[in-house]
């Protein structure tokens, strides 16, 4: 699923739902959070609004949704960083345009 938002999201075919606040907020001049990043950070938001809810009836073990959390925001970050439109290859002996 991390490669999908991804790949998505460099291909401009769009961005899910629960994707578009970070994926525009990380576009934004000056943004020095990447998207997964941001996705993060939105996520412990939610799970703090979770913490707020529930209160009691919250359990420390849906605590490790954050763990997941972070590997996928990982996983978006790499493959954002490893896909982006600046870093294509440039053919030996070719200067890029100014």
């Amino acid at each position: 699923m991390a490669l999908g938002i991804a790949f998505s999201t460099k291909a401009d075919l769009g961005v899910s739902p629960i994707s578009c606040v970070p994926y525009v907020i990380s576009i934004c001049p000056g943004a020095t959070w990447s998207m997964g990043a941001i996705t993060f950070a939105m996520h412990v938001c939610f799970v703090l609004a979770q913490i707020a809810l529930l209160r009691r009836n919250f359990r420390v073990a849906q605590l490790a949704q954050l763990g997941v959390e972070g590997a996928a925001d990982a996983i978006v970050a790499a493959a954002l960083s490893a896909f982006r439109k600046d870093a294509a290859q440039k053919p030996p002996g070719k200067k890029a345009a100014a």
